[in-house]
This record gives C-alpha cells, sequence and structure tokens, in this order.
C-alpha cells in the first residue's frame, strides 16, 4: 500500500507527455494549474507536441523564475493571447468556414509574436 503524500510529507514525482492539438493545449493549460496547486507533487520531466510543446515550455520558463506561481501565470499569459488572437481573427474576417487547422496555426502565430513581444519588452525593461 501506498502512503498518503499530503500526510507522509514526501514528494511524489511525475513526468508528463503533453499531447498536442489546439483544445486539447487549452484543456492541459487547466489540468497543469491544477497540478501546479500540489505541493506534493513535483513535476520531475515535461515534454510534448505541438500545443503540448508549448505548454511543456512555458511551464518550465515560468518555474525556473518564480515557481509553480510564475509558471501558472505565465501559462495563463499564453492561453490569454491565444484566445484574443482568436477573436483578433474573426475581426480580420476570417470565418468559420476555414479549417480549423489554420485558424489554430493563424492563433499560435499570433500568441508567439505576442509572447515574443512581452519577452522582448520585459527584458529591455529588466522584468524578464
Amino acid at each position: 500500500m501506498n502512503p498518503d503524500p499530503k500526510r507522509s510529507g514526501r514528494q511524489v514525482l511525475v513526468d508528463l507527455a503533453l499531447q498536442g492539438g489546439g483544445a486539447h493545449g487549452a484543456f492541459t493549460w487547466g489540468v497543469l494549474d491544477r497540478l501546479l496547486d500540489e505541493s506534493w507533487l513535483r513535476i520531475e520531466g515535461i515534454s510534448g507536441t505541438s500545443a503540448g510543446a508549448m505548454n511543456a515550455a512555458i511551464l518550465v520558463d515560468g518555474y525556473a523564475e518564480g515557481g509553480a506561481e510564475a509558471a501558472k501565470a505565465r501559462l495563463e499569459l499564453f492561453w490569454q493571447s491565444v484566445s484574443r488572437a482568436a477573436r483578433l481573427l474573426s475581426v480580420c474576417g476570417v470565418s468559420h468556414r476555414e479549417s480549423y487547422f489554420d485558424l489554430f496555426m493563424v492563433a499560435i502565430v499570433g500568441a508567439l509574436i505576442a509572447l515574443a513581444a512581452v519577452i522582448v519588452l520585459g527584458s529591455a525593461f529588466g522584468s524578464f
């Protein structure tokens, strides 16, 4: 029988493999946000493909900067940027007839540009 890690005070080490896909990536953000709330759980390794790789990279970057809270904040910033980029697409005339893959890729490129701008501006002002 495995002891309850919350009671024993021991950390449980996990390795995560995150799948790709826009909806899966957004869903995974919520799961990662919840996992980062657990002090008894430690993410030892993380990898992913497509949206999963972006989640992994952003989580690791935030965690290296300021632990679980910074990782959660960076993931939220990223997915909020993706959401804003998707709304911008509708203003730019991209209709529902477009393929979901094309829409996702445009949203991701927009989000990556926004993220790059945040990093560049943050570096310029000493935030990052």
